[in-house]
């Protein structure tokens, strides 16, 4: 199995944990880098605080790349409606030139309505439009033009590996499945799923994989909030107003162009409301404890048909503390290494 980092802070907490809005993102790319993670993962958010430090991956892709050799540089996601497929080729192009290949994108339909300012009209068709970009993007990196006649265009500069891609899904059957019959990857989390259901949809994502007629067996790559500590109840102390904080604020309204959330003096009623799922975070759907307590979380993933586990470690921890924890993450990828499973690879470019 694999092990990679994965970004999608609070924008009204992260500079007050680090003193640098970014500091946390690229401190973390720099030690996933020399300790042998898989990946870092960047998300695409727009007009919320919450994740809306990352309006485009492929600019912190490219900063990161200047500061790492070997980590895979992923977009966690890219919401493809909202771009044309020629500016997606040429900016994840540029990335994957100043990484020497390191480039992978998960695809991504969109949810919020909001999002869509940025492409009126494409919200109602979102889904099949992202699956439609598919075979655009793929034919597109591999240098096959784009468009007829007089408008026919190519991107550059030209890719240095084959495109890796994934499709995000928060946990529809139907997208897994198509995910398969696209002969792509899978990026998903336990916020509407649990591990049981998961593992069911592992399955038929392998099937519609197989019949294909491809031999490569897929993969699919699970984020997971994640805290580890010396011990599990010094985790579960440390993260859990963290973690009850940032559940708030993605939930929350905000004062439009800033970062104050509306009505403050109702949140100890939502953080009442909110510690079940907290709790569920805590407990069951995250990593966050010990070493033997994550020993067991990884295993139940391995036996879902996990292949790797994201790690979401910019809830809300003060930085020190996160950074301590990717030691403890460090010790148990030599555990997840132990667990056999296929390298990523690309179906098809």
């Amino acid at each position: 199995m694999q092990l990679s980092l994965f970004y999608f802070a609070d924008a009204a907490t992260e500079k007050k944990t680090t003193g640098n809005t970014y500091q946390l993102l690229m401190d973390g790319a720099r030690y996933a880098d020399a300790h042998g993670f898989a990946a870092v993962w960047i998300p695409e958010r727009h007009f919320h605080p919450v994740g809306g430090l990352y309006p485009n991956p492929a600019v912190l892709g490219a900063a990161m790349a200047m500061v790492t050799e070997r980590v895979h540089i992923r977009a966690g996601s890219v919401v493809v409606p909202l771009h044309h497929p020629l500016r997606l080729v040429e900016e994840w192009s540029v990335v994957d030139n100043l990484s020497n290949g390191r480039v992978g994108i998960s695809l991504a339909s969109g949810w919020n309505p909001r999002d869509f300012v940025l492409a009126p009209g494409a919200y109602e068709h979102r889904r099949d439009s992202t699956f439609e970009a598919v075979q655009t993007l793929r034919d597109l990196w591999s240098g096959q033009p784009f468009g007829e006649g007089a408008s026919k265009v190519s991107t550059f500069p030209r890719p240095v590996a084959p495109l890796q891609l994934w499709i995000s899904s928060s946990g529809t059957l139907d997208t897994f499945e198509e995910a398969g019959r696209a002969q792509a990857s899978v990026l998903t989390h336990l916020v509407k799923q649990d591990i049981s259901e998961l593992a069911e949809k592992i399955s038929a994502y392998r099937t519609e994989l197989a019949k294909t007629g491809s031999s490569w067996r897929g993969h699919v790559t699970l984020m997971l909030h994640t805290y580890l500590a010396s011990s599990r109840e010094k985790a579960l102390q440390e993260a859990q107003t963290a973690l009850e904080d940032y559940l708030i604020g993605s939930l929350t309204p905000y004062r439009a162009g800033t970062t104050q959330r509306v009505a403050p003096e109702t949140h100890e009623m939502v953080r009442t409301q909110i510690k079940g799922s907290a709790q569920r975070y805590l407990r069951e759907a995250g990593l966050i404890g010990d070493l033997n307590h994550a020993r067991q979380v990884i295993d139940l993933c391995h036996a879902a048909g996990v292949d790797e586990i994201a790690c979401l470690i910019d809830f809300g921890l003060k930085h020190e503390l996160v950074m301590e924890g990717l030691d403890q993450l460090s010790t148990l990828q030599k555990y997840m290494f132990e667990l056999e499973r296929p390298l990523v690879r690309t179906a098809h470019s």
